[in-house]
C-alpha cells in the first residue's frame, strides 16, 4: 500500500511539474508575440506614415525655418535702424554743437581797414554865394583830409547745420560760408581832420556843409579804397583761418567754400 501511495505521489509531482513548465512556456510565447507586435507597430509608425501626415510635418518644418529667417531679418533691420537713429541723433547733436562753435568765432572773421580820405573841391563864390563865372578873387580850392576806419566780415552768426557736412569717419567738415560784406561802414575821425582853403578873397569862412558834402564823399572814398586793396578777401581769409585753426585743435579738418 505504501509503495502504491508513493508511486501515485510521484506521478502527481511530475504532473504538477509538467503543468508549471507548460504555463511558463505559454507565458514565454505570449511575451514574444507581444514584443513582436510592438516591434511591428513601431516599424510601421516609423516608416509607413500616411503621405498627407508626412507632407504636413515637412511643410510645418519648412514654415518654422522660414519664420525663423524672417524673424532674424526683422531683428537685423530693427537693430540697423536703431543704430542709425542713435548715430543720427548723435550726429545731429554734434552738428548743433559745431554750429554754435562756428557762430562763436564770428568776431575773428573780420578785417578792419585804416585809411585816409583826401577830397579836393573848388568853386566860385562872392560872399558865400555861388557864381557861374570865374571872376578874379572868387575862385576857391578846398583840400579836405580825414582818417577813417571800415570793417568787413563774414557773417558766421547766420551759419546753420544746412551749411555744413560733417564726416565723422574722416573727421572732416565741409562748410559753405557767405561772402564777406561790410559790417561797419566808414567811420571818420573828424577830430583829426585837416582842411586847407586856397584863394577866395571874397568867399568868407569855409564850412563843412558849404555845398560840397565833403563828409559823404570822404566816406565813399574810404569805402572804395578799402575794398580795392582787398578788405573783403582779408575778411574771408581770416574767417577760414579761424575755423581751420579752431577745429584742428579738436581733431577736425575743415574745408571752406564761399558762396
Amino acid at each position: 500500500m505504501d509503495t502504491n501511495g508513493e508511486i501515485l505521489e510521484e506521478k502527481d509531482k511530475k504532473i504538477a511539474q509538467l503543468e508549471r513548465q507548460l504555463i511558463e512556456f505559454e507565458l514565454k510565447e505570449a511575451r514574444q508575440q507581444i514584443a513582436a507586435t510592438i516591434a511591428v507597430d513601431h516599424n510601421s509608425s516609423s516608416f509607413s506614415l500616411p503621405k498627407g501626415i508626412l507632407k504636413y510635418f515637412l511643410k510645418a518644418g519648412r514654415l518654422k525655418i522660414i519664420l525663423a529667417i524672417v524673424i532674424l531679418v526683422f531683428l537685423v533691420v530693427i537693430t540697423a535702424v536703431g543704430i542709425r537713429l542713435i548715430a543720427g541723433n548723435a550726429l545731429k547733436q554734434n552738428s548743433i554743437t559745431i554750429v554754435e562753435q562756428v557762430q562763436e568765432l564770428a568776431t575773428l572773421a573780420t578785417a578792419k581797414a585804416h585809411t585816409k580820405a583826401v577830397i579836393q573841391e573848388k568853386d566860385n563864390k562872392i560872399f558865400s554865394k555861388d557864381i557861374s563865372i570865374n571872376l578874379p578873387g572868387t575862385k576857391r580850392e578846398i583840400l579836405f583830409i580825414v582818417p577813417g576806419t571800415i570793417i568787413a566780415g563774414v557773417n558766421l552768426k547766420g551759419v546753420t547745420s544746412r551749411d555744413m557736412v560733417i564726416n565723422e569717419k574722416t573727421k572732416e567738415i565741409d562748410i559753405t560760408l557767405p561772402r564777406a560784406e561790410l559790417i561797419q561802414d566808414a567811420s571818420l575821425q573828424m577830430d583829426k581832420k585837416l582842411i586847407y582853403v586856397n584863394g577866395g578873397l571874397f568867399t568868407g569862412d569855409f564850412k563843412l556843409d558849404d555845398g560840397f558834402d565833403l563828409v559823404a564823399k570822404a566816406q565813399e572814398q574810404i569805402r572804395e579804397d578799402a575794398i580795392s586793396v582787398g578788405l573783403f578777401d582779408t575778411a574771408e581769409q581770416n574767417a577760414e583761418n579761424a575755423l581751420k585753426g579752431f577745429f584742428k585743435n579738436i581733431g577736425y579738418k575743415v574745408n571752406v567754400t564761399f558762396n
